[in-house]
């Protein structure tokens, strides 16, 4: 593990990913998280983990991107205590205009009303779990409605998770930070 990415999801998680990729690193972003260790995931949010189990999961990997990871940067970071973090940061009302579109979006979409049929799926408690402790989030299944949130606790997520691992920085020392308008950059060349 080389770097993690502690940034929230719509901060420029993806540009990150592609870039970390054009430098030929392994990254898990959250579709890897969830193909290859959902089952780890669940219990780590269902029940916590130990940073063996984190060794494990991302010891062939070697960078991290997006959800569940973001929110257990602290932790990869002790298994693996020679890596850098990158915080991607985001303007929070760009940042929720944009999490709030994903939400409308994954509401629009057919395969996820599938959760609505089979919510004893992985995909379904991988989801719930996330939401749950990430942001605050009711994962609900009444009339196709799959994704629903309260904006007052998910803006409050959002400053929180920012404000703590910008604290941890400044004790630390150890970490790089990168805010999103230099993504962009990165992103439009």
């Amino acid at each position: 593990m080389k770097v993690i990415v502690a940034g929230l999801s719509k901060t420029g998680t993806k540009t990150m990913c592609a870039a970390l990729k054009i430098l030929d690193y392994k990254v898990y972003d959250n579709f890897e998280h969830y193909w290859f260790h959902t089952k780890e995931w669940m219990k780590i949010m269902e029940t916590g983990g130990t940073i063996n189990m984190f060794r494990e999961m991302y010891e062939d990997v070697d960078a991290v991107t997006d959800q569940p990871a973001c929110l257990f940067w602290e932790q990869i970071l002790e298994a693996f205590p020679d890596a850098k973090v990158i915080l991607t940061l985001r303007d929070e009302d760009s940042w929720w205009k944009s999490y709030k579109f994903q939400l409308e979006e994954i509401n629009r979409d057919v395969p996820s009303k599938i959760f609505n049929f089979v919510p004893f799926m992985y995909s379904h408690r991988f989801l719930k779990d996330f939401c749950r402790v990430g942001f605050g989030l009711d994962v609900s299944y009444f009339l196709g409605q799959v994704c629903s949130t309260n904006e007052m606790v998910a803006r409050m997520k959002f400053r929180q998770h920012n404000s703590y691992v910008l604290q941890v920085w400044v004790f630390q020392a150890c970490s790089l930070k990168v805010k999103i308008t230099d993504l962009y950059i990165l992103a439009n060349m």
